[in-house]
């Protein structure tokens, strides 16, 4: 395997995924969320989406539909992966809670 871009859509592991990837012995190169568009990610053999504070029920999601025409892997990670099913015409509703005391 050749590279691998992360995608930082602003969650507090994206650097700890990028370094695991490279503990794999693959290089990862984390790429600003902002600074994302298909031709950035030109040379890399795989793409991980990170997670993030923002939701896919608030925006434009559209403007990444561009993700889905990759022809390398694509793994999305909380947010990434919410993003992944949004795009691919799923559905994504909002739970009760995510974090802090549950029952």
């Amino acid at each position: 395997m050749g590279s691998v871009a992360v995608i930082d859509f602003g969650g507090q592991y994206t650097h700890l995924i990028a370094r695991r990837v490279r503990e794999a012995g693959i290089f990862s190169s984390v790429i600003p969320a902002t600074r994302a568009a298909k031709d950035s990610l030109k040379g890399f053999s795989a793409v991980i989406l990170s997670g993030g504070p923002g939701s896919v029920l608030e925006g434009d999601v559209g403007r990444w539909a561009w993700l889905l025409d990759l022809e390398v892997p694509v793994l999305g990670i909380c947010f990434g992966h919410q993003l992944l099913a949004r795009l691919a015409g799923g559905e994504v509703v909002r739970g009760p809670g995510e974090f802090g005391r549950a029952r």
